[in-house]
C-alpha cells in the first residue's frame, strides 16, 4: 500500500487495527502512525491491539468529516473499506486530502462492486459496494486522482490516489 520506513501515516477508520498496527511496525521508530475512528469502541479496540503488540500509534476520535488532525501531516493516509459506509465519500477524501503533505498519497481499499458472501451487500438499505466510477468522481471532486488501480485478490480494489495538481494550484 506505500508504507514505508519513516513516513507519518493516518489510518481513517482504523477500525480495531488491522492495518494500523502493522503500519507502525513498518514506519520504524522514527516514523508516526495515527489511527483515527468515529467509533470510540473501535478506538479501544485497536488500543488493545497496539498495546499488545507494543507498537507507538496515536488514537484520535474523529467524526466522518472533521479529523482533528492539523493540515499537511502525512506521507500516507490509508483509507481501507469505510469509504461505502461514509454518507458523502467525497467528503471523506477531502479530508483525507487536507492531511496529506506534498507529494503525499491516499491509498483507497475498497470491496469490488459484486454481490457474495464477503463484505457489504450491493444494494439498500445497507452501505452499499461503491461501482469503481464511484470512487473516481469522488476522489476527483476531493481534488485527488487516481494514480494506480489493482485487484487485491478477488474480493478488493487498491487505488493510489495523488493530490490532483489543477486543484492544488486553486488552493494556493
Amino acid at each position: 500500500m506505500g508504507v514505508a520506513r519513516d513516513q507519518t501515516v493516518v489510518d481513517l477508520g482504523c477500525g480495531p487495527g488491522y492495518f494500523t498496527v502493522p503500519a507502525a511496525t513498518l514506519v520504524g521508530p522514527r516514523g508516526k502512525v495515527y489511527g483515527v475512528d468515529v467509533h470510540p469502541e473501535m478506538l479501544e479496540a485497536c488500543r488493545s491491539r497496539v498495546a499488545a503488540a507494543g507498537a507507538r500509534v496515536e488514537l484520535v476520535h474523529s467524526t466522518e468529516t472533521h479529523i482533528p488532525l492539523p493540515d499537511g501531516i502525512a506521507d500516507l493516509v490509508l483509507v481501507a473499506v469505510v469509504l461505502h459506509e461514509t454518507g458523502d465519500p467525497a467528503a471523506l477524501l477531502r479530508e483525507a486530502r487536507r492531511l496529506l503533505k506534498p507529494g503525499g498519497e491516499v491509498a483507497l481499499i475498497e470491496f469490488r462492486q459484486q454481490n457474495e458472501p464477503t463484505g457489504p451487500p450491493t444494494e439498500r438499505p445497507h452501505p452499499p459496494r461503491l461501482a469503481e466510477a464511484e470512487i473516481v468522481v469522488a476522489a476527483g471532486d476531493a481534488g485527488l486522482r487516481v494514480r494506480a488501480q489493482r485487484a487485491l485478490g478477488d474480493h478488493h480494489l487498491l487505488f493510489h490516489l495523488a493530490l490532483d495538481h489543477q486543484s492544488s494550484q486553486m488552493a494556493s
